[in-house]
């Protein structure tokens, strides 16, 4: 499935104007969307589109359908109770199957819409170094919920800066002393801000067969710079070679899938993530309570954002938005998360 999309496109000329006119407004009443307008059907509320990257199918879909129904419920009051004033919000959320590839091939679905004024996502490092060139070219304001390097200035993040998010597992971890820490996965913003926060760490591929060989000892720590699949498989592999060691990552490995996909092994991960853990709901897996309260912060991040725009420049522009965001204070925090009995729980100081 490519897209879940809720638009009104513009319309304009005589009757026809009017007949699709009636449609648009049907289809936004069916939707919740714009209850005003269903009652006063000749006030023609003007849209503006926000866009979703995600993943709605594949393994990623367990997140997708978590923050979806978040976005649209903040959506859905804001175009109730009116804060963006005539103008109303429409969702365009689009499928990435969190694969880069189909990530790029969204952003520029999303970048061609001249109507689509900002951007919430992606959800991993590798979607977001594919797609964030992408919007950025075209002057599409992207809020990211990861952590990400080289942003411009038409992209902020809800997470701190990987260099942040580096030293705040060397302070979870006590320094152990590098010759026990062991980086390994793909070569992401995480990764790169653990070797240059501490050149002399081991690293090794996630396809080695044992992770401790650099270190010349049998019990080393091991940080996971991927996201939860490879990093589910390098740890179901690494403990059938009878490596106990510690086992973490950042907030791409912070996925409900991982333990599903990791089995018993997966007991006692740690990963450091974005934002302030709330109290944990019941039968609520942390990670996906993390991506909820995440997308969350990011809706309202861009509703406030659109407000400044109207207000500032009357219609929102990219460049009005982008303007907005840049000035918009955000004070990223981090939080710790652990597998237990086979679910994400917080893990607290």
């Amino acid at each position: 499935m490519p897209a879940i999309s809720s638009t009104v496109e513009p319309v304009s000329g005589g009757w026809g104007r009017a007949a699709r006119l009636a449609v648009g407004l049907a289809a936004l009443c069916a939707m919740g969307f714009v209850s005003a307008a269903c009652e006063r059907a000749g006030d023609t509320p003007a849209i503006v589109k926000v866009g979703v990257i995600a993943p709605f199918e594949g393994l990623g879909r367990q997140l997708g359908y978590a923050i979806l129904p978040i976005i649209k419920g903040e959506l859905a009051v804001a175009n109730r109770e009116r804060p963006l004033g005539h103008f109303r919000v429409a969702l365009v959320a689009l499928n990435d199957d969190h694969d880069p590839g189909e990530a790029a091939a969204q952003a520029r679905v999303l970048a061609r819409d001249p109507d689509v004024q900002v951007v919430i996502g992606v959800w991993s490092d590798e979607t977001a170094r594919s797609a964030v060139p992408i919007l950025a070219a075209a002057g599409v304001p992207t809020l990211l919920t990861v952590p990400s390097d080289g942003l411009g200035p038409t992209t902020i993040s809800l997470c701190p800066a990987p260099d942040q998010v580096a030293a705040e597992i060397f302070r979870r971890l006590g320094n152990p002393g590098t010759g026990h820490v062991v980086v390994t996965g793909p070569d992401t913003a995480l990764r790169r801000a653990l070797l240059k926060s501490d050149p002399g760490l081991a690293s090794v591929s996630d396809l080695a067969p044992f992770p401790c060989a650099a270190t010349g000892t049998a019990d080393c720590l091991v940080i996971h710079t991927g996201d939860a699949a490879s990093a589910a498989e390098a740890l179901r592999r690494w403990r059938t070679s009878n490596w106990n060691g510690a086992f973490l990552g950042g907030p791409d490995i912070a996925r409900p899938w991982f333990s599903g996909q990791a089995g018993r092994v997966a007991e006692g991960t740690r990963a450091v993530v974005c934002g302030n853990l709330g109290p944990l709901l019941p039968g609520q897996d942390a990670s996906s309570q993390n991506a909820e309260e995440l997308a969350g912060a990011a809706t309202r991040s861009v509703l406030a954002v659109l407000g400044r725009a109207i207000r500032d420049a009357g219609d929102p522009t990219r460049r009005s938005i982008a303007d907005a965001l840049a000035s918009s204070a955000s004070r990223p925090d981090l939080a710790w998360i652990e597998v237990r009995d086979g679910r994400w729980v917080p893990l607290h100081e």
